[in-house]
């Protein structure tokens, strides 16, 4: 039996860390309840803390009516992240958070679509969710959350309900 050489150079095994992605700055769009639109950026901080922004539209109807109810709102508050646990394939990421809102609404009326009333108004909103990337594609996070609203409801008939339910997911660039 030939003598056996030196064992050729070992590869450490790879540490968890330098496997996170590194989200700075994440563009993208989401869809949420009842039937709401829009686009969305994140900026993480650090890795427990960051900065989401929104503009959202929707559109209320009512059962008696056809009238409708347009509603744009502009967001922005704080997430925090408790923990971040990482697998091989995928990065789970829950997150609580608030955020405030400045809106337009404008009632229409159905006939001949005209614009009847509109209103401002401030309003917040409290959530959970989750961020999950995948290894594969570590630049996308997609994001589920489930929370409680507060907006302004000036038109009777046309309020917004207070669970929120949305999907959204972010390019993240940086």
């Amino acid at each position: 039996m030939p003598p056996r050489g030196p064992a050729a150079n070992q590869i450490a095994p790879r540490d968890q860390v330098s496997l996170r992605p590194s989200h700075v700055l994440g563009l993208g769009g989401l869809v949420a309840s009842p039937r709401g639109f829009g686009v969305t950026a994140r900026v993480w901080g650090n890795k427990r803390v960051a900065i989401p922004f929104g503009f959202t539209r929707d559109t209320l109807t009512n059962a008696v009516s056809t009238d409708r109810v347009t509603s744009t709102r502009v967001e922005w508050g704080v997430l925090y992240s408790p923990v971040d646990p990482l697998t091989d394939y995928v990065w789970f990421h829950p997150y609580v958070g608030s955020t405030m809102s400045y809106g337009h609404q404008t009632l229409r009326i159905a006939a001949p679509d005209l614009e009847v009333s509109s209103a401002n108004g401030v309003g917040y909103r409290f959530f959970g969710g989750s961020e999950f990337t995948f290894a594969s594609v570590p630049q996308i996070g997609i994001s589920l959350e489930v929370g409680y609203r507060k907006y302004p409801t000036p038109f009777a008939g046309f309020e917004t309900k207070p669970v929120s339910l949305s999907l959204a997911g972010h390019w993240y660039v940086k």
